[in-house]
């Protein structure tokens, strides 16, 4: 239980440096940079996709429960096979961006380097997570934990340096850099008997089964959380999007404490399952958790709004036009802090549901989105938008949560 407690401070820490990180980008980059910066991070998210084909998601789920159920061998050759097909999916991915850089089809050359580098970056990440994913299955939080603040720390000290002489080019060489390198330290150091498998991929179907329904359904999800960026982006430029995504550290802060959250409460879940304790019980406790952070989030709206309009006002004055969204962003990063059924419904066999349930909530916020567009509203409206479609999903896994573990 001591580490459990080390571990959310640890990764607090983490969160609190990463959150950090992207202010100080924002001072140090002009918005349009900012722009493209937020730009390549949000394709990295999609370029995983493609790097993994599910086999990342499907780990997450197999690689807990087969070490509960004492399987380690097991786990440590689908891992290395998984990292294996990952390295040629990364290559040809690479490859492809490429030659669409070189290609010119772009119009904008600054574009076409954020989402090269995009790819580059989702590259090195899927391999980090991999192993990540390995050390989580293990209950091993506490030295997650220490990973994840060093990444903060020395993304923040590096991604500074290089801003300032080379921009946002400089931050996601960086990241990438740093990346790579602590993949290797942990490869070396953390994973038990890792190497690259390049044979035997026709093991991996196991994984696929799992991984795919969640990685579609990640896309979706994604997509259902991100449309409006694509939406403002196209509509008013890298400059506006730069003061949208500013605002939007707070939906990344939002994802962080999920994520801190998530990296304790998945594999336990899952571990626990593996154990035979029942889904039930495991549903009346999570309830009463996430209904506990949200008494607090809601108790907290007023005074952080005040605190964020004294911060914008003194210190980072260029978006001051973009604080009145503030509020409201605020709101969405509350309810995706306490977005954590969805790990039951998956637990208990109910990924298509899932699926199902994010492709409505996709074309809900696709809609309201196109109607702000064609009604030519302002930033409020797709923040806005934003905000609905958030709470859409966490109202819907709720019940689809609630459902699926009451029909054991």
């Amino acid at each position: 239980m001591r580490r459990i407690y080390l571990y959310y401070m640890v990764m607090l820490l983490s969160g609190i440096v990463g959150l950090a990180k992207i202010g100080l980008f924002a001072k140090l980059l002009s918005p349009a940079e900012l722009g493209y910066y937020s730009l390549s991070l949000l394709f990295s998210t999609y370029g995983m996709y493609i790097c993994s084909f599910g086999l990342y998601e499907g780990s997450m789920v197999i690689f807990p429960r087969w070490y509960g159920e004492g399987r380690s061998d097991d786990v440590e050759s689908i891992r290395n096979k998984i990292a294996g097909f990952t390295a040629i999916s990364s290559l040809a991915l690479s490859i492809c961006l490429g030659i669409l850089l070189a290609s010119n089809i772009l119009k904008d050359i600054f574009i076409g380097i954020a989402i090269f580098m995009a790819g580059l970056f989702a590259d090195v990440l899927t391999l980090f997570l991999l192993l990540l994913a390995d050390i989580r299955s293990r209950l091993m939080t506490f030295e997650f934990g220490i990973i994840m603040f060093l990444r903060s720390i020395l993304s923040i000290s590096f991604g500074a340096l290089l801003a300032r002489q080379y921009g946002y080019i400089g931050i996601l060489t960086s990241e990438i850099l740093i990346t790579a390198f602590l993949t290797a330290i942990i490869a070396g150091h953390k994973i038990h008997n890792f190497a690259w498998n390049f044979s035997g991929f026709l093991a991996l179907k196991p994984i696929f089964r799992v991984g795919l329904p969640l990685m579609l359904n990640g896309v979706v999800t994604n997509a259902a959380s991100n449309i409006d960026r694509f939406f403002v982006i196209s509509t008013w430029g890298s400059t506006i999007f730069g003061y949208y995504s500013f605002v939007m550290i707070l939906a990344t802060g939002g994802s962080l404490v999920q994520s801190i959250l998530y990296q304790q409460i998945s594999p336990e879940i899952l571990y626990r399952i593996g154990q035979g304790d029942s889904p039930n019980k495991l549903f009346v406790k999570l309830n009463r958790f996430i209904r506990i952070i949200l008494f607090f989030l809601i108790l907290l709206w007023y005074p952080f709004t005040l605190i964020a309009k004294w911060l914008v006002y003194n210190y980072l004055p260029e978006y001051v036009q973009a604080y009145s969204i503030i509020p409201i962003i605020y709101v969405g990063a509350s309810v995706i802090i306490v977005s954590h059924y969805e790990y039951l419904i998956v637990t208990v066999g109910k990924t298509e549901y899932l699926l199902f349930l994010n492709i409505v909530v996709f074309a809900i916020v696709l809609a309201l989105s196109a109607l702000c567009l064609f009604l030519k509203l302002s930033l409020v409206s797709f923040a806005s938008v934003y905000v609905i479609g958030r709470i859409l999903y966490f109202v819907s896994t709720f019940i689809l949560a609630k459902w699926a573990v009451n029909k054991l």
